[in-house]
């Protein structure tokens, strides 16, 4: 038999024992795995991913065990280098092979950085400065931009925690990495590379745990939420966002209930989708920006009612809609602008009597307000709505024209001096 069959043989005896007595579809419940899979890998007839892994090793408190010995599988099958086990490698290699799986994904979004341990490290006041720099700026700085900001703070800050640091110092150090990372997961999800967000939320909720912070536990909820949805996950990501809704920080308690909403909408839940849209509006955000999140303020809350209202097929969302675009047309923040048109195309075809030519128009909108961006979340709503419009108006011609859009906007954008 190959190794890689004989080490998958161990893992699924491995996760078997970790169990025990429980119930397969209680200890998945539990884990937050899909309890399928976790027959499957039982089985030895699947290797779990990487999240799948990390939330295990979560559960189970087995630090980061089974993420590497996942990796170790999947590099034997995959004739990948072989990463060194526990006892080979020191606390930063642990580190970097805790990225593995990130690794080729993240290097397109940022180089990796040169000479990092040659660059005097930044003090835990311009750390901070840096965090809440990088969170106003998130909503209106391209992601490619804001990326390589984010990494070389992340790096630097992982590379202080493998320092000899103890007390309040790593603490803060464990929450500032976690800020760090939920900005890289963002926005290597912008730019389309799920593994590495994934990776790198995974990395924020274990800095959160360390830290022992509620806000940014709470942030990596509401993200874990957002991926889920945006994944067509609609009641995972409901039950995410309500587990840590009622007990929420205060700054992340408006986005989790935005998330509740909008996955409950998707999944066919009216009723609770509009009980957590109330909830959205009743603790509207007023205060200055928070690292780990987007701020939900009365601009926001107005995008994401128009949303879930036009998820819901309700009439009403076109009125919301008109007002987000405009609020956010005003702001400058494109991203947001671009989920707003998506939204207004959607209301068009609620009415009465649908408008497709005005639903391809805002689609269209929807798609040159993120531009060269190429925003995974404002595109693939957006291709959505195209196929919808295709499948009953596929003869107009802006139907027509808006397919050729999106199809350009789904491909990879280019490399920054690229020849065309």
């Amino acid at each position: 038999m190959e190794s890689w069959k004989l080490e998958m043989a161990e893992f699924a005896r491995r996760i078997t024992e970790l169990r025990g007595s429980r119930s397969v579809r209680g200890f998945a419940k539990d884990a937050r795995v899909d309890r399928a899979d976790l027959t499957r890998v039982e089985q030895g007839e699947l290797l779990p991913s990487e999240r799948m892994a990390a939330r295990l090793d979560s559960y189970c408190a087995t630090g980061d065990e089974l993420s590497r010995w996942r990796r170790r599988i999947h590099a034997m099958r995959t004739g990948l280098p072989v990463p060194p086990t526990d006892e080979e490698v020191g606390p930063t290699d642990r580190r970097e092979f805790g990225l593995l799986g990130a690794a080729a994904a993240a290097a397109q979004i940022s180089g990796r950085i040169a000479a990092a341990a040659a660059i005097a490290p930044p003090t835990l006041r311009e750390i901070e400065a840096d965090i809440n720099e990088i969170a106003g700026a998130y909503m209106t700085t391209p992601a490619m931009v804001l990326a390589e900001r984010a990494e070389r703070g992340w790096r630097s800050t992982e590379q202080m925690l493998d320092g000899r640091v103890r007390g309040r110092t790593r603490t803060v150090l464990d929450l500032r990495a976690g800020q760090y990372s939920i900005y890289l997961a963002l926005t290597a999800n912008d730019l389309g590379e799920q593994a590495a967000s994934d990776t790198y939320l995974d990395l924020a909720g274990q800095h959160a745990q360390e830290a022992g912070d509620r806000l940014l536990s709470d942030c990596v909820a509401a993200v874990d939420s957002s991926f889920e949805y945006f994944r067509n996950n609609p009641h995972r990501a409901q039950a995410v966002a309500a587990e840590r809704r009622r007990n929420a920080h205060p700054y992340a308690r408006p986005m989790l209930a935005a998330c509740e909403s909008r996955a409950a909408a998707r999944g066919g839940d009216e009723i609770g989708a509009r009980v957590a849209l109330d909830d959205v509006w009743s603790h509207v955000w007023a205060g200055p920006v928070l690292p780990g999140e987007v701020q939900v303020d009365e601009d926001q809350a107005l995008a994401q009612t128009a949303a879930i209202l036009s998820t819901l097929e309700d009439p009403a969302s076109e009125k919301f809609a008109r007002r987000a675009v405009e609020a956010h047309r005003a702001a400058g923040r494109a991203t947001n602008l671009g989920g707003s048109y998506n939204a207004l195309a959607r209301s068009y075809l609620c009415r009465a009597e649908p408008d497709p030519e005005r639903a391809a128009a805002a689609t269209r909108s929807a798609l040159e307000a993120v531009g060269d961006q190429r925003t995974s979340w404002v595109v693939g709503p957006a291709a959505q709505t195209w196929r919808r419009l295709d499948t009953r108006w596929g003869s107009l011609p802006a139907v027509r024209d808006l397919g050729e859009l999106v199809a350009a906007a789904q491909r990879p954008a280019l490399p920054a001096g690229a020849d065309v």
